[in-house]
């Protein structure tokens, strides 16, 4: 009986794999036709020194090109270090709005449907073409300050203190940014929320849970896979955004292709080591309390 249960056991986990490989051939199929070639001419290219543009011909440099990006280039280290702090600086809140929204959006009212396309939308537009005109012309920011002053006029402001000013001035600037980067991560947050058992807040309101220990205890515990996924997906987002100035220093340094790929692939490197210690160290907490 138990030779039995193991072999129903055995064939039900080979029956997932195999759906899952389904899913996921067109991805598989897709990487292997475009993206594989590429990606090996790349890194061939990061570790030579181009002598004809035609078929890309390379003779062997080693590790010339990684050198220079450190050593020589006087660019590269100084916008790489300033988008690591602007990546690390709009993760959280990026992840935090799309999650205070999500919980709004999932509320019962009137018009449900269009406030999530209207969140959504800036994806449909977000090739960042849009986004970039609206910041070089200053229409988006120049917009939400004048409806802060509204608000919150000067002598108020002097009154908040230096740093708390400060805070709320970065946030005011760049609220617009913030909201048009969180149409996917609000309906990741969506998702996860319509998953929760509504009997648990039943539960927790038998025993006079207010909904701020509700949220505490309930929404965001369950909520943990889903905040792991919108960061890491944020993050990456970020990293590879078209207003990101290393890309498009490596954009524009084409002229020279074998130096591009090798700053190209150290960028790559680090978003991947960033992404890996993220998973390790949050992912593996989030699962243990999960199965806890």
């Amino acid at each position: 009986m138990v030779i039995f249960m193991k072999g129903i056991h055995i064939g039900m986990q080979r029956r997932k794999t195999i759906q899952a490989l389904l899913f996921i051939s067109p991805w598989i199929i897709g990487f292997l036709l475009f993206f594989l070639y590429p990606i090996i001419t790349s890194l061939r290219l990061s570790f030579g020194k181009l002598t004809n543009i035609v078929g890309l011909q390379t003779t062997w440099s080693g590790l010339e090109n990684y050198l220079r990006a450190f050593t020589v280039d006087v660019e590269f280290i100084p916008l790489f270090l300033k988008q690591i702090q602007t990546t690390f600086l709009y993760t959280p809140l990026i992840t935090v709005f799309s999650l205070i929204l999500a919980i709004l959006l999932n509320q019962k009212i009137k018009c449900k449907g269009l406030f999530r396309c209207v969140f959504f939308l800036p994806v449909l537009l977000g090739s960042g073409v849009v986004m970039m005109e609206l910041e070089q012309t200053g229409m988006n920011t120049r917009s939400v300050l004048e409806a802060v002053n509204i608000f919150l006029p000067s002598n108020v402001m002097n009154y908040l203190g230096a740093g708390l000013e400060t805070v709320l001035n970065f946030l005011f600037y760049n609220i617009s940014s913030i909201l048009w980067k969180c149409g996917v991560q609000v309906i990741l947050f969506l998702a996860g929320l319509q998953t929760i058992s509504p009997s648990l807040y039943e539960s927790a309101k038998c025993d006079a849970a207010t909904g701020w220990e509700m949220f505490w205890f309930i929404t965001l515990p369950m909520m943990a896979p889903i905040i792991l996924l919108n960061v890491i997906y944020t993050l990456i987002d970020s990293f590879s955004d078209v207003n990101n100035q290393v890309m498009a220093y490596i954009l524009r340094m084409k002229t020279e292709m074998d130096y591009a790929a090798a700053i190209g692939w150290i960028y790559f490197l680090f978003v991947f080591v960033v992404v890996i210690l993220l998973y390790v160290i949050i992912g593996r907490r989030v699962y243990q309390e999960k199965g806890r």
